[in-house]
């Protein structure tokens, strides 16, 4: 029996399986970019985290990539985050939002850092 090849998978295959695969195209990313690193920047100064802490998060891209990132997202510039650092920042938003359904006093819900 003869094996069939399968034929090779485009990029969007590649990098996006399941029902959501759409959302994570090259354009949805690149509109969320500067948005979402603007907010996960304003979350990690709300919970007091360090430059080190904020790239662990955020999968340790170079240090130069970093601050590139946030002085494009603060100048409202356009650039694309990786998958997996979109991936990272929805989960801190689902952290932030957790905690504030927890605790009643935001002061509360951000003092678990401490």
């Amino acid at each position: 029996m003869a094996r069939e090849r399968a034929a090779p998978r485009s990029e969007a295959s590649r990098t996006a399986r399941g029902p959501g695969a759409a959302q994570l195209g090259p354009d949805n990313r690149r509109r969320l970019s500067a948005p979402a690193l603007r907010t996960f920047l304003a979350i990690a100064g709300l919970w007091g985290l360090t430059e080190e802490q904020r790239l662990l998060v955020l999968g340790y891209p170079s240090r130069s990539t970093y601050h590139n990132w946030c002085k494009r997202a603060r100048e409202h510039e356009s650039f694309t985050l990786h998958v997996d650092t979109l991936t990272r920042i929805s989960a801190v938003f689902g952290i932030h939002q957790a905690l504030g359904i927890l605790f009643a006093n935001e002061k509360l819900g951000v003092s678990w850092t401490a």
